[in-house]
């Protein structure tokens, strides 16, 4: 039987964290970078929808499997700059890159750009995700439900937590 979409997306994000081996310091690097965000005061993606009227995400995003490359001249950081001023209240950054073209270094540069709470959305399936994603300054992290048994469900919530990631699930 042929993999859906989904699947083909979680096995190309497994194979590539196979592929490349973590930095030896990345968890101590993403405790410290989730402290550093902590102390300069969190944007708290929750707060934001829940005071913004409309409440609405914006998505950087560059390519879809489905609609393949969006935007020739990919700028996430003038994208950002564009729905903040328009009224966002929150600012997704889609960072898979095999099926949607992203990275995960575009996060720390919405971040640099706007006052608005930075999402990253991929298929995270492993801690060391969530450490990257704290390392480059996101402040919550999509986690799909689906593609998660419920043990690293619960593992991955709780590190999110620990790293000052809100979750939206």
């Amino acid at each position: 039987m042929p993999e859906s979409v989904l699947e083909q997306l979680v096995s190309a994000v497994e194979a590539r964290l196979r592929d490349v081996p973590p930095p030896p310091d990345l968890e101590q690097r993403a405790k410290d970078a989730a402290d550093r965000r902590r102390d300069a005061g969190l944007r708290s993606m929750e707060h934001s929808l829940r005071h913004q009227a409309p409440a609405i995400i914006a998505e950087c995003k560059k390519a879809s499997p489905s609609a393949g490359l969006l935007r020739s001249a990919f700028d996430p950081t003038a994208l950002a700059r564009s729905y903040a001023s328009a009224g966002a209240a929150a600012v997704s950054v889609v960072t898979e890159a095999d099926f949607f073209g992203g990275d995960v270094g575009w996060l720390s540069r919405v971040r640099e750009v706007v006052d608005l709470p930075v999402i990253r959305k991929d298929f995270i399936v492993a801690e060391r995700q969530l450490m990257e994603t704290a390392i480059e300054g996101a402040d919550a992290v999509l986690l799909i439900h689906r593609i998660l048994e419920p043990e690293r469900l619960a593992r991955l919530m709780d590190l999110a937590a620990s790293l000052h990631l809100e979750v939206l699930l």
